[in-house]
Order: C-alpha cells, then sequence, then structure tokens
C-alpha cells in the first residue's frame, strides 16, 4: 500500500465541552411534555495506516491522499416530545421528533484498494432530522401488543471532495448519510395462558439504505423485514422457550461492499431455531 506505518511520533489532541439542557411539563399526571437541547463530541484521533508524506484532511476510495489525523465533530441536538400512560395504565404511548446537525462529520471507511483496516476522515456538514414513537398496550390481562417507528432523514449539508483539485463533489449536498435507513418499525405481541404458558411473535421492518457515500460506490440496499416467534413457560424464577427467529428466512442485504475487486454481500441472521433457558437468582 506504500504507507508508513512505522512512525511512533504522531500525536493528535482534541478537547471540548457539551452542555445539556431540558424543559418538561406535566400537563396531568399520565402527560407529560418536554423539550431538549444538548451537544454530543467525538474526539479526533489518527488513523492507524496513512501516508505521512501527504497533508492531513483528504481521503477517500481510489486516493492514497489518506490524513492521518481527522478532527472532532460535534452534534447539537433538538429535541420536542410527550410522555404518557392512558387508560388507566393500560396503554403506554411516547413520541418524539428531533433535528440533529453534525459539524465535521466523522466517516469510518474500510477501502482495502487504500488501506487493509478501515480508515476514518471528516466528510464536512450533515444534518438528520426525525420522528419516532412507541407504545405498549395491555389488550386484556393475558394479551399485550407493542411496536414502534423511526423515520430519519441523514444527509450531507454541504458538498464533499476528497480532493480539493476534484471539478466535481464526490458526495455532493442532499446525499443521503451510508447504512442509515429512512424508515424501520416492528410489532410485537405476546399471550400468556392461564397455566403460565406463552406465546409470542414479532415483525421487523427495514428500509432500504445506501452501502456507501461516493457515487461510483453508492448501491441501494433493499429493504426487507424479520419475523420471530416463541413459545414457552415462565415461571417465578426461571424460563424456558422454544424460538425461531427470521422465520421466512429472508435474506436481506445488511452491507454490500464494493470498493474491493470482489463484491461482498452481508446479510442478516438466517433462519435460527433454538431452545433457550433464563435462570433468575
Amino acid at each position: 500500500y506504500g504507507a508508513d506505518c512505522a512512525s511512533t511520533a504522531r500525536t493528535v489532541t482534541s478537547k471540548d465541552e457539551v452542555y445539556r439542557a431540558s424543559l418538561e411539563w406535566s400537563v396531568t399526571d399520565d402527560i407529560m411534555l418536554y423539550t431538549t437541547w444538548g451537544e454530543g463530541y467525538r474526539p479526533g484521533g489518527l488513523n492507524r495506516f496513512c501516508e505521512t508524506r501527504i497533508p492531513d484532511g483528504l481521503g477517500g476510495q481510489g486516493n492514497v491522499n489518506i490524513g492521518c489525523a481527522f478532527e472532532s465533530d460535534i452534534l447539537t441536538a433538538y429535541e420536542l416530545g410527550f410522555k404518557s400512560t392512558l387508560f388507566d395504565g393500560r396503554l403506554r404511548l411516547n413520541a418524539a421528533a428531533f433535528w440533529q446537525e453534525w459539524d465535521d462529520f466523522q466517516l469510518s471507511r474500510l477501502d482495502t484498494s487504500i488501506s487493509p483496516i478501515t480508515l476514518t476522515f471528516n466528510v464536512g456538514n450533515a444534518e438528520s432530522n426525525g420522528v419516532e414513537f412507541d407504545f405498549t398496550s395491555m389488550i386484556t390481562d393475558n394479551w399485550t401488543l407493542s411496536g414502534a417507528a423511526s423515520f430519519l432523514d441523514s444527509t450531507l449539508t454541504e458538498d464533499y471532495r476528497r480532493s480539493a483539485s476534484s471539478p466535481e463533489p464526490d458526495a455532493p449536498a442532499g446525499s443521503r448519510l451510508p447504512r442509515v435507513p429512512e424508515l424501520k418499525w416492528n410489532l410485537s405481541t405476546r399471550y400468556t395462558f392461564a397455566n403460565e404458558w406463552f406465546a409470542q411473535a414479532a415483525y421487523m421492518y427495514t428500509g432500504d439504505s445506501y452501502n456507501d457515500l461516493f457515487g461510483g460506490f453508492r448501491q441501494l440496499q433493499g429493504s426487507y423485514d424479520v419475523v420471530n416467534a416463541s413459545f414457552g413457560l415462565e415461571r417465578s424464577n426461571w424460563t424456558a422457550e422454544v424460538y425461531v427467529q427470521n422465520l421466512t428466512d429472508e435474506r436481506g442485504d445488511v452491507w454490500i461492499n464494493d470498493v474491493n475487486w470482489d463484491q461482498r454481500v452481508t446479510i442478516n441472521q438466517p433462519r435460527t431455531i433454538g431452545f433457550r433457558w433464563q435462570q433468575r437468582f
């Protein structure tokens, strides 16, 4: 790869202070509204495999200009939501909307045409906005239903060029961030029989996402869904159950690695059947 891996003299220093503030209002004994403002911080660091003869700050597929150091990134987040317990405690319902702004967003990327290990570099500013909710309901004394959903819009907010001399951005503003599905949701239900036997099932949906940030290697990874089921017996200090994970044997693309000579696709866990014992002491 032609990089100098022997240098031990490289150092990087980063520090910051982060703050958080929140307000809560109990509308009733069962409903609470809240709003939150907060900051997040990830320190900078050093790539273990880099080209020390070329200035820091550049990076990407097919380009040996990998900076040894990457800078810290800063997150500013806003959230507005509510939490509630309704119908005499038989329904718990929560929801929130959030806005997140990243400065100097850190992107980690494995590209074996450059380096045998994952490298991290800054790709500029980004944002992630969305909504989420979850609920748990007791339909009867023996039957519960719960679920959750989230919608995310995570994008770059400025053009990113791997080299200052590039005529066109390698990732233009508005590009969706990699491996972030826009939509995810799930439902689960459980029925407990009078003799403490139970049956439960769950459905999980993962929406499509992109595998990479850069256009030449960017592919859309399709959506997929997974169904799990189990049947068992629960006592005061132990639980025994037979389970099936991924009942329909769905093969979804978790990550398409298309930056090497051969495409490699990581899929979700295939159908798995097993027995589980839990002992409580």
